[in-house]
């Protein structure tokens, strides 16, 4: 397989020993501008699943604008990136889900004007809310922030799917731009995975948007550096291979690998993935909180177990007393992590019910529950049970305690 095996090389895939595996009966979407689908015509979905967000119509013949946009000879992009995930050319894989099965999704306005490319956006994400099944969403445009676009990722992510997101190719801190806010947002980090790029070197690139602690355990580094796959020629009505660069082909590889574990462990939750995922990589850069996707050490059934059940780290007791003897910066500090909770009465009571309606505390130990002042809460956390346990004798404290919780993605006992 000699145009993916520098790839398999760098990222450590021997298909050798699972030759089983090729993301057979996982289901994708791909979010992009046009598709020139002629390229990839063996994985996709049945024709009735593919969606213009554009015209919002279904189906290759409800107009002449969503057929173009579906067979565009200028849709380079969008082919490149499916061909990343599942592509083949002669006989050769070009990614790492040769089996899976692709729903194209067009999301992109040519206009510029911001508020249609929001409309458009939102269309697509409500499309795929409606889908029976999909397991693997992946994003290469930047987010627009929305309430509502949030909404639509957060019942995406409820519903199991694992949305892999490009950081982008502008030397910024991912803090800064809207999948930064997002993620503040505690169910969309069990779902939503940030792929950044690196050379064959496995240096981060220059351009790869970067990110602090903050997202450690949601993201993951993958070579994005002069990729070769499937593009139309544009003289021609077929396809031929080109090269391009950046998270945008990084992102699309790591969905691809992510569909093998998916195969592999059908019963995961997104977040197990996630976490697989993420932990199972190679460290490259102390300073970094992604590691470089490691595809071996992510099928490796014993790795997986180990991972999944390693014990939570602790926060000294005695810190959280300390943090808990003061009301209101805790509550500030909660407010000013979660905007959601901005336009809200700040009282502990409040924060710590929106708190556990919004899955952050889910579960609490019950031979301490007795401490706690809100018992009807505490039992509607322990129903849910999603998240982590989270325990002090001081509602505040448990609220900050909680927050940092979700800030740091660990489980927390006291």
């Amino acid at each position: 397989m000699p145009l993916m095996s520098g790839i398999y090389k760098q990222h450590h895939f021997t298909p050798e020993l699972r030759p089983e595996l090729n993301a057979s009966g996982v289901t994708f979407a791909v979010m992009e501008n046009e598709f020139y689908v002629p390229a990839f015509n063996k994985n996709l979905a049945n024709a009735s699943l593919w969606y213009d967000a554009y015209n919002k119509c279904n189906g290759i013949d409800c107009s002449l604008e969503q057929k173009s946009r579906f067979y565009s000879l200028s849709a380079k992009h969008g082919t490149h990136v499916v061909g990343l995930i599942s592509g083949e050319y002669n006989g050769e894989s070009l990614g790492f889900a040769t089996g899976a099965t692709i729903i194209p999704v067009c999301a992109i306005s040519h206009a510029a004007d911001l508020d249609e490319s929001k409309t458009v956006c939102m269309h697509a994400f409500q499309y795929l809310t409606t889908l029976p099944k999909v397991e693997v969403i992946n994003l290469s445009q930047e987010l627009t922030g929305s309430n509502l676009e949030q909404h639509y990722l957060m019942e995406l992510v409820k519903k199991g799917c694992v949305i892999v997101y490009a950081a982008g190719n502008q030397s910024r801190n991912l803090e800064q731009t809207h999948i930064g806010k997002l993620l503040q947002n505690p169910i969309l980090r069990k779902g939503v995975l940030v792929v950044g790029n690196v050379d064959s070197n496995n240096r981060t690139s220059v351009d790869s948007n970067t990110a602090s602690s903050t997202f450690q355990g949601h993201g993951v580094l993958c070579n994005g550096q002069d990729r070769v796959s499937i593009v139309p020629d544009e003289y021609k009505d077929k396809s031929k291979l080109g090269i391009l660069t950046g998270t945008s082909q990084a992102a699309p590889t790591v969905a691809g690998a992510i569909g093998l574990l998916i195969q592999q462990n059908p019963g995961y939750t997104n977040a197990q993935l996630m976490r697989i995922v993420t932990t199972s990589g190679e460290i490259i850069d102390s300073n970094s909180p992604f590691r470089v996707l490691h595809v071996d050490n992510m099928l490796n059934p014993e790795l997986q177990q180990s991972i999944l059940a390693q014990p939570p780290k602790t926060i000294d007791p005695n810190l959280a007393h300390a943090l808990g003897n003061n009301n209101l910066p805790a509550l500030n500090i909660c407010i000013n992590h979660f905007p959601f909770f901005k336009d809200n009465h700040p009282s502990a009571k409040f924060v710590f019910r929106k708190l556990i309606e919004t899955e952050i505390i889910t579960h609490v130990r019950p031979d301490l529950m007795s401490h706690i002042k809100e018992p009807a809460l505490i039992k509607h956390a322990t129903d849910k049970a999603v998240y982590g346990i989270v325990y002090t004798d001081d509602t505040t404290t448990t609220v900050f305690m909680a927050t940092l919780a979700v800030q740091m993605d660990q489980k927390l006992f006291f």
